[in-house]
């Protein structure tokens, strides 16, 4: 079973770019042949180049679902050194440690926050396929966790660089 995180970093208020790592679009382009490698690493593909920030549901779908995005368009490292809008799905089980999603050579982030979502992971009557819907049911030992958290680089002149990190998790 893959273990997947999403991390959504943006630096765009006086530098006028931004960068995403992480965050998934159910609009991407599934063509094999349009996969872009970042820094041209082949263990980095972009899953997609759209700045938008999913809500948690379309996060959960988009992963555990598996819609819109192909199994070679996931990261088998922590991309590093991303200067631009850019979204990655990373394979945490490729990482050394499960931590190592946050270090990006990018330098010291400061944790802002961070937030939990609860959702139901059922089998499809129809098929094997699986469906995810939120709850707020917290006792359930069956339920999966989004852990959300947010970041921001700690020595940034502009304080416009943000990171956001989506990791799934079981109770």
């Amino acid at each position: 079973m893959w273990m997947f995180a999403l991390m959504f970093v943006a630096h765009n208020l006086h530098r006028y770019y931004s960068f995403i790592f992480l965050i998934l679009n159910s609009s991407v382009n599934d063509d094999e042949d349009s996969i872009e490698f970042y820094h041209e690493n082949q263990h980095m593909p972009v899953f997609t180049k759209d700045p938008a920030v999913l809500r948690p549901l379309e996060v959960m779908e988009i992963l555990i679902e598996k819609k819109g995005f192909l199994a070679s368009k996931v990261c088998t490292s922590q991309p590093l050194h991303v200067e631009h809008h850019r979204t990655f799905i990373v394979d945490l089980n490729s990482l050394k440690n499960n931590t190592d999603v946050k270090c990006d050579d990018m330098g010291s982030w400061k944790n802002n926050s961070s937030h939990k979502f609860y959702f139901r992971v059922r089998k499809s009557e129809n098929d094997e396929s699986l469906r995810v819907s939120p709850t707020n049911d917290k006792s359930d030992r069956s339920n999966v966790i989004l852990k959300r958290e947010y970041f921001s680089l700690r020595h940034d002149p502009f304080d416009d660089v943000r990171k956001r990190i989506d990791t799934i998790l079981r109770k």
